[in-house]
């Protein structure tokens, strides 16, 4: 199943595309399972067959249609406990946390289903269906990695990384992935990918983030494969291939994945071929509609700044709240911005979008953050609380942020100024 949180496209740096962390990061959960033929057309295994065949769980039209055939299982009688967990999972895919929660943790308690357990720690971790606590999701993913989940493994990596409920340690954090890969889950290459890619906690390694990715994606995570498309379309270690990342992003469209289709038009936009700027601008309108929140969160910019598109902060702030509603971590930033430069300026509420949005680990927002202090915007200027956001996102290897923390201290007013740091 593909991933969203720290390995989106969007996570890497000027590469756009990933999560909140806990509703990305579960679609890491797969279930290996063989159907008998003569069952092929039975209710719970169609249900079986949509809610893991690695769609990701923003892509709400998808999900509302599989939880009306996972529900037709469910209530069809005495449903398998694998008929159970994936109708729980499309619950949870279409926002029904409550519920969907309270099915998951009956199956950890009371069948011993591991794969029910770590979907709690999830929940637990980003307040989904029960209060977030840090603490009961570190508990829960280490007991599931007892048990042998690798994805447990996985998530335990993630709290070290952001520093979740735990001291933040990359070496950890790193450590962690390297087990969830030898344990046996693709997903983790992503993670490596985003910590060699961005240096965070190691030195910037474009060629190593770049083998990660393609054993993920050797491995079918279609993430990868767009990450890949991305350094084609970036020309990092590779040459710059705009007509091969085409080709990666519209055959990842081709096989169904609304990530590839905003890939696609992303690339299409950017262009500035004026016949492709109108496909690129329609293929992003249909991944909104399909409900993808980094279409919702790219179109919304685009509208905020009149990139490629005439202006219009309103719309924007509709496309920003809409992936907000749906559980992506990175519009609360956007929201920020909106309220720093769209037409409802307010600095205080673009302050609580963006704590909310660097809470959730989005480095964008602690840099934003770190410039509303350095320039006194809409509060009093504080060049000393400035270099402890920049240092927050520097930590996650944003290198927007090490710009920033250079700035400071090569013309900062009130830090004593040092060329070395600079």
């Amino acid at each position: 199943m593909r991933v969203r949180a720290v390995h989106s496209l969007r996570g890497f740096g000027s590469l756009r595309r990933v999560s909140t962390i806990a509703c990305l990061l579960i679609n890491l959960i797969g279930i290996l399972m063989a159907a008998p033929a003569a069952a092929e057309q039975s209710p719970a295994v169609a249900c079986q067959r949509r809610a893991n065949d690695g769609v990701s769980a923003g892509n709400s039209a998808y999900w509302r249609e599989t939880l009306t055939v996972c529900e037709a299982a469910f209530k069809a009688g005495s449903p398998s406990v694998d008929t159970r967990y994936f109708y729980y999972k499309s619950l949870f895919n279409t926002q029904q946390y409550d519920a969907a929660v309270k099915g998951f943790k009956d199956l950890a308690e009371n069948d011993g289903h591991l794969p029910s357990l770590v979907w709690v720690g999830f929940a637990q971790l980003d307040g989904k269906g029960v209060p977030r606590n840090y603490s009961l999701a570190l508990k829960t993913f280490r007991k599931a990695r007892e048990a042998g989940s690798p994805v447990a493994a996985h998530a335990i990596g993630i709290m070290y990384l952001h520093g979740w409920g735990v001291g933040q340690d990359f070496v950890l954090a790193r450590s962690y992935f390297q087990l969830a890969d030898r344990l046996g889950d693709p997903e983790a290459g992503l993670s490596l990918a985003y910590i060699y890619k961005g240096g965070v906690g190691v030195p910037v390694d474009n060629a190593t983030a770049l083998k990660w990715l393609r054993k993920s994606a050797a491995a079918g995570r279609e993430a990868a494969v767009l990450w890949v498309g991305a350094f084609y379309k970036k020309g990092l270690v590779v040459r710059t291939d705009p007509a091969r990342a085409e080709r990666i992003f519209r055959a990842s469209m081709d096989r169904g994945y609304v990530d590839g289709m905003v890939s696609l038009a992303d690339l299409y936009i950017d262009s500035k071929d004026s016949k492709k700027v109108v496909e690129g601008l329609a293929l992003m309108q249909r991944a909104v509609d399909l409900g993808e929140p980094s279409a919702m969160d790219n179109l919304g910019e685009r509208y905020l700044y009149g990139d490629g598109v005439l202006k219009d902060p309103r719309r924007a702030k509709e496309l920003f709240q809409q992936a907000i509603d749906i559980g992506d971590k990175w519009a609360y930033q956007k929201m920020g911005r909106y309220f720093l430069y769209g037409d409802a300026k307010d600095s205080a509420q673009a302050m609580r979008w963006l704590r909310e949005g660097a809470s959730r680990g989005d480095r964008d927002a602690m840099v934003q953050i770190g410039l509303m202090y350095e320039h006194g915007s809409g509060l009093p200027r504080d060049e000393f609380k400035a270099l402890e956001w920049y240092e927050e996102a520097a930590k996650l290897g944003w290198a927007s942020a090490y710009y920033r923390i250079g700035q400071l201290y090569f013309r900062g007013e009130k830090i004593n100024r040092s060329p070395d740091l600079t």
